[in-house]
């Protein structure tokens, strides 16, 4: 009997930069994580894919446990429930990437710094 050869499929940059942070957690990567996964909620939100959103929007809300836990502690941990998480909504955020054209991806992304800055402007007024 011949040995199995497994084929790993290339991963993509969501997936690699999301392992990345779960290894070894940094604000730097959790901000990008956030950003990502707040355009693309804007795009799914957009588009109505609802079963998408709903896994966008648990990876998004494990990102605000993290931060609001380090805003607390002053520690930027992953716990493990939230490594779950987002672990489990990784392949959904895959999908929903690989979904969306680069320019709709890109303009979500500008409403999301868009956004950004009137609540910081916002806040300090």
């Amino acid at each position: 009997m011949k040995a199995r050869r497994f084929i790993r499929r290339p991963q993509s940059p969501f997936y690699a930069e999301l392992m990345a942070f779960l290894r070894t957690p940094t604000a730097l990567a959790h901000g990008q994580l956030l950003h990502s996964i707040d355009a693309l909620i804007e795009v799914l939100h957009a588009k109505h894919l609802t079963d998408l959103l709903i896994q966008a929007r648990s990876a998004r809300l494990a990102l605000v446990a993290i931060l609001d836990r380090q805003h607390r502690t002053g520690v930027l941990a992953v716990t493990w429930p939230e490594v779950l998480t987002l672990r489990t909504a990784a392949p959904s955020i895959e999908v929903a990437l690989s979904r969306t054209r680069i320019d709709t991806f890109n303009l979500a992304a500008a409403l999301v710094d868009a956004k950004s800055r009137a609540q910081a402007m916002a806040a300090t007024a």
